[in-house]
């Protein structure tokens, strides 16, 4: 009942003092506890040391907690270093006494140099870790692609390239000399010293250059021991050699529009490869008339195989044509190429060349023939015009215009005429004169005349003495005596001063045939007295000289 009674406030007041008391006692006991007890916390190890550890790579430790008190041991383990970290990141603990806890660190650079880094352990009663590492480069490391390297079959006096890549796959530098100590393989390009950093490379071209028949290899060294060296390997073989048959094409004649083929062939009798390119010579206008009909272009020939070329050759016009084909190698040259372009020209044969007439009186004629002969082979006609325009040489038969084939023939007369004394040419032009197919044929005549034989019964009238106003007559005869058939021609004149003389019959132009005569009267009828003479020409103008002159004389007598 007295209980009940205390008033509330009393009892909350009791209460909080002896709170208040069990605190302080509390407290004091707990310091002076510290001060005696050892610490409740172990951390082991409290230094890390990562040495050296490659920037990008990483290297983890770890250090240990442990609860060494009797109470439960609390914290958080914190770091704030870019380089390090724990593993988990978050590392909480509550350990009971007796109870660990192992915490993994983590060093992973990002960069080169030293690194320190505190880790917190969360609890004042428990050490920090100090951790040390230092980044370092990459370790260089080495890729050779390929490192084997087969440079296939290779002719004598020829070459093949081939390449392989030295690469620094790690970091720092990646050094070496590439070098090459082999009589066929040669180091074009790439060789020598080297220094790659991480991710850069090198290419190294090798040529293979065989200078003997067979398998060759060899080692190129890459100058360090990371780094495979490249084996190389190859093949030499015989070097090609190059036969063209034949090395001239004669193509011979061949009618403008028309065409003839021949052939050469292109032969690899050596090893490896034969190449090279048909076609005609460049700028050579005479090659216009040749075609490569087929072979035209490149070729690559092995051992033994052959290329045949097919040229044509179709002139235009008529003319000596040539032209070099050029097989495209060297070791080949060129093939020569000549023809001759013509018009089909037929071929003309004759009989003679030579017509001789002999000796033709005047106002006859003589008669020789020749034949002109088609002697062609080739199936060409022969045409022209027979022609002669010489004087007393006529074309009688065969003359004009004429077309022979093969075989054929023409006979042509022709007729000598001289019209007066002399020797005569004349060239006959069996095809015309623009022909030429054929030979002129050459004439020669003698033109001459028959001389009759002239008889006169005197050659002197004497008249004696004849009154002036009276006429005296005389005669006289004149007679062809030829025996060669030949007739006698003239006229009967009187010549220069005849006075008191005059022809009174059988006087002018006359022809008598052999033996004939002619009977001519003069009269002599003298003006005065004195003496006169004349003179009587027989045969004056037509054929003087075949007879001989009258001469006439006579006196006047007056009263």
């Amino acid at each position: 009942m007295i209980k009940k009674c205390i008033p509330i406030f009393v009892v909350m007041l009791l209460a909080g003092l002896v709170c208040f008391l069990f605190l302080t006692c509390s407290k004091k006991s707990t310091k002076q506890e510290q001060e005696s007890t050892p610490p409740t916390c172990s951390v082991s190890p409290v230094s890390l040391d990562f040495d050296t550890v490659i920037v990008g790579e990483y290297l983890e430790k770890s250090f240990v907690i442990k609860n060494i008190g009797k109470d439960t041991l609390s914290g958080m383990v914190i770091e704030s270093c870019s380089h390090f970290s724990t593993v988990p990141d978050s590392v909480n603990y509550n350990l009971a006494p007796g109870e660990s806890l192992m915490v993994i660190v983590r060093f992973q650079p990002d960069s080169i140099g030293d690194k320190v880094c505190v880790i917190e352990t969360g609890n004042s009663a428990c050490s920090d870790v100090n951790c040390f590492g230092t980044g370092r480069e990459p370790l260089p490391a080495c890729s050779v692609y390929p490192n084997n390297i087969n440079l296939g079959t290779v002719t004598i006096g020829e070459s093949a390239d081939s390449s392989f890549t030295i690469t620094n796959t790690g970091g720092g530098t990646l050094s070496g000399d590439v070098k090459e100590s082999c009589g066929d393989f040669s180091i074009v390009s790439g060789a020598g010293t080297y220094s790659l950093t991480g991710g850069h490379s090198q290419v190294v071209t090798v040529r293979f250059e065989p200078d003997s028949v067979g398998n060759t290899t060899c080692n190129i060294e890459t100058g360090n021991d990371i780094c495979d060296s490249v084996f190389c390997v190859g093949i030499g073989e015989p070097a090609p050699a190059c036969s063209v048959y034949p090395k001239s094409i004669d193509f011979g004649a061949v009618t403008t529009g028309e065409s003839a083929d021949r052939s050469f062939t292109i032969t690899n009798t050596g090893g490896g490869t034969l190449t090279g390119d048909v076609s005609k010579e460049a700028y050579q206008y005479q090659c216009d008339y040749y075609f490569i009909v087929s072979g035209q272009g490149s070729y690559s020939l092995a051992s033994g195989e052959s290329k045949t070329v097919t040229i044509r050759f179709a002139p235009t016009y008529s003319s000596y044509w040539e032209c070099t084909i050029e097989t495209g190698n060297d070791l080949c040259g060129g093939v020569a190429c000549v023809g001759e372009g013509y018009v089909p020209t037929p071929t003309c044969s004759l009989s003679t060349t030579f017509l001789d007439f002999g000796a033709v009186l005047v106002g006859w004629m003589a008669e020789r023939t020749f034949t002109i002969y088609n002697t062609s082979t080739h199936g060409e006609y022969l045409s022209g015009k027979a022609d002669c325009h010489y004087p007393f040489f006529e074309i009688l038969s065969g003359g004009g215009g004429y077309s022979l084939p093969p075989g054929g023939s023409r006979e042509v007369t022709v007729g000598f005429f001289p019209s007066f004394d002399g020797f005569f040419t004349g060239t006959i032009y069996p095809d015309g004169l623009l022909g030429g197919h054929c030979a002129d044929v050459e004439c020669i005549g003698q033109g001459y005349t028959l001389t009759p034989t002239c008889s006169l019964s005197t050659t002197l009238l004497e008249f004696g003495t004849v009154h002036v106003d009276s006429m005296a007559r005389k005669t006289f005869t004149i007679y062809n005596v030829s025996t060669n058939g030949a007739y006698l021609s003239g006229e009967i004149r009187l010549w220069g001063v005849c006075w008191g003389f005059s022809i009174l019959s059988g006087g002018g132009e006359y022809s008598l045939a052999p033996g004939e005569s002619r009977e001519v009267t003069v009269g002599f009828n003298p003006p005065w007295d004195d003496y006169f003479t004349c003179t009587i020409y027989p045969d004056w103008y037509l054929q003087p000289g075949n007879c001989e002159n009258v001469v006439c004389v006579g006196k006047g007598e007056g009263d």
